[in-house]
């Protein structure tokens, strides 16, 4: 066996284990710094901050519902009649609610009860916003390149189903002030 014979397989192995090593690193940087659209190196105050986003945003929302259906839209309102033993006469709730002996009371007493139309109305109003995302015409769209090397296809009709909803809703609100069934919005307490 010559020289040049001997050192071929010695080459590919080290020219192998080059690619390996190349390989290697590229994968390692790949999963730092931001790969994909997103980042990996997040500190914890931007974790933290995101948590509050998420976790207060549906508390704010019930908040407000309840500043505005028992307390006549006064948004400090809510707050005094469950933080002070003796709140101001204009933070009790306009709906004749006594004033409860706990804290636990008074919240109860002032929340939405559970409501199976408001249930339904939700289930119908993402019935509705499917039904638009799936016929309105719209051209098709592509994310960014997975890691996976796909590009996802979307349908590009956000504002188009944006304009259709607004005009549906500005028009059968001006052509039925009032629920063909005549409901009015709930009213709050405790269910009974």
């Amino acid at each position: 066996m010559s020289v040049k014979q001997r050192a071929a397989p010695a080459a590919a192995a080290k020219a192998a284990s080059q690619d390996d090593a190349a390989t290697k690193k590229a994968a390692l940087s790949a999963q730092t710094g931001q790969t994909w659209g997103r980042m990996r190196d997040v500190d914890p105050l931007t974790i933290f901050i995101s948590f509050l986003i998420v976790a207060f945003c549906p508390l704010l929302v019930v908040y407000f519902y309840v500043a505005i259906a028992s307390f006549g839209g006064a948004l400090s309102a809510p707050a005094l009649y469950l933080a002070l033993d003796t709140p101001p006469a204009w933070a009790l709730p306009t709906s004749g609610i006594p004033l409860a002996a706990t804290v636990l009371d008074r919240a109860w007493a002032v929340l939405p009860a559970f409501d199976a139309y408001a249930i339904k109305l939700t289930a119908a109003w993402i019935r509705f916003q499917a039904g638009l995302y799936q016929f309105l015409p719209s051209p098709i769209g592509y994310g960014q390149m997975t890691p996976g090397g796909n590009l996802l296809p979307y349908k590009v009709n956000g504002l188009l189903a944006w304009v259709v909803t607004h005009v549906l809703y500005i028009g059968l609100s001006t052509a039925f002030p009032r629920s063909s069934a005549g409901r009015s919005l709930p009213t709050t307490g405790a269910v009974s």
